[in-house]
């Protein structure tokens, strides 16, 4: 891998993460705690995870 491919994975990395948070907070803004119990059910990034009851 280049530095400039590394370089791009690692930005294009960081963007998608910077976009998972700001729209988890405002879907958290937006539904409140109905969306506070889904997110407690489904993983943010792996969302067929097993919910622990």
């Amino acid at each position: 891998m280049t530095w400039g491919h590394l370089l791009f994975a690692a930005g294009s990395t960081g963007y998608i993460l910077l976009g998972i948070f700001l729209e988890e907070r405002d879907l958290v803004a937006m539904f409140g705690d109905q969306y506070r119990l889904y997110r407690k059910q489904v993983g943010m990034l792996i969302p067929w995870r097993k919910v622990a009851e």
